[in-house]
């Protein structure tokens, strides 16, 4: 049985942290759907809530308008593919407002996309020492340890990220092909395919078509 493991794309991680970024900043911009790529189909992702963001913001700080500016300007490398110069312009946000973890995961997503996994891992790893409970740095550094064998290391970062952002539908399924393509946990896999299919909509046929092969091999 074969699954298409699902990760969080570069375009949404960047939306996202700017959302966590911002949350508690006045003016949010508008934000494009970012999309999501698997084997079979191309989904369309929602950005992050602003409820979202506020479960990763500080509290009581707000970010300034210089330091917005400057993340803006750094994303605009990240969507442009201009890695290189985007981690030199996250690294300078970074020093700006060391509070903010955003610029990390942004850094790590780059350091992935050039093909340096340990540079990648390394600024996951400074994202969760600036916030502990960064559920999208836990969900690439968690895929990083799936991908390097870590299967319950994997596991215990999903489980982490889900407990810091509960509606993380991304972290859902992907915790969820964990435990049915490498952990053999079927009652884990079938539950987080479910939490999946619920904040998705329900309209995933892929992964109800996963679900109906899971529930055949239980009986």
């Amino acid at each position: 049985m074969f699954r298409t493991y699902t990760k969080f794309s570069m375009t949404n991680i960047v939306v996202v942290a700017l959302v966590v970024m911002l949350a508690s900043c006045a003016n949010i911009p508008s934000l494009k759907k970012p999309t999501t790529t698997s084997k079979a189909t191309v989904k369309t992702e929602k950005t992050a809530s602003k409820s979202a963001g506020k479960i990763l913001a500080q509290p009581n700080f707000r970010i300034s308008k210089k330091t917005a500016s400057a993340y803006n300007e750094a994303l605009k490398h990240m969507r442009s593919k201009n890695y290189d110069t985007a981690i030199s312009e996250m690294q300078k946000v970074a020093k700006m407002d060391p509070r903010i973890s955003g610029p990390w995961v942004n850094i790590g997503v780059a350091h992935k996309e050039l093909g340096d996994k340990e540079k990648a891992r390394s600024a996951f790893e400074k994202a969760l020492s600036v916030n502990s409970k960064n559920p999208y740095a836990l969900n690439q550094l968690a895929i990083l340890k799936r991908e390097d064998g870590n299967f319950e290391v994997a596991e215990k970062l999903y489980l982490q990220a889900l407990s810091a952002y509960p509606d993380y539908k991304n972290a859902h399924l992907n915790l969820a092909i964990l435990c049915d393509v490498y952990l053999r946990k079927i009652d884990c896999a079938l539950g987080h395919y479910q939490e999946y299919l619920s904040l998705s909509g329900g309209q995933d046929k892929q992964v109800i078509a996963w679900m109906s092969q899971l529930k055949k091999q239980g009986s």
